[in-house]
């Protein structure tokens, strides 16, 4: 019994199917190790480009943050700048007419 030949028909036919069988069986194996591995091994690049995607977002959200702060900031130098210059229009609107009279005692002289 040393070959396939020696044995009955459907003998034959019972060691193909248990072969065929077999390597299904084997090769369903092997697929769902692959597939639960594949699934893993995507879930693992899944999570870590998740971590970049949100490392990414934080560090826009910071510097949207420090532009914001910096806007702010400017816009208070700004505000302080109008109120400088409204205060230096008053005091030479206030100076204005002593000013007329330096010109018109000047004129005198």
């Amino acid at each position: 019994m040393n070959n396939d030949q020696d044995l009955h028909p459907e003998a034959q036919l019972m060691v193909h199917r248990y072969l065929i069988n077999w390597l299904i069986g084997v090769s369903s194996l092997l697929s769902l190790l692959f597939g639960v591995g594949g699934v893993l091994f995507l879930n693992s690049i899944k999570d870590s480009s998740d971590a970049r995607a949100e490392a990414a977002a934080l560090r826009a959200v910071d510097r949207f943050d420090a532009i914001y702060a910096k806007q702010q900031e400017v816009l208070a130098e700004m505000r302080e700048s109008r109120a400088q210059t409204e205060e230096l229009r008053e005091n030479l609107q206030l100076a204005e007419p002593e000013l007329q009279r330096a010109r018109e005692v000047a004129k005198d002289l």
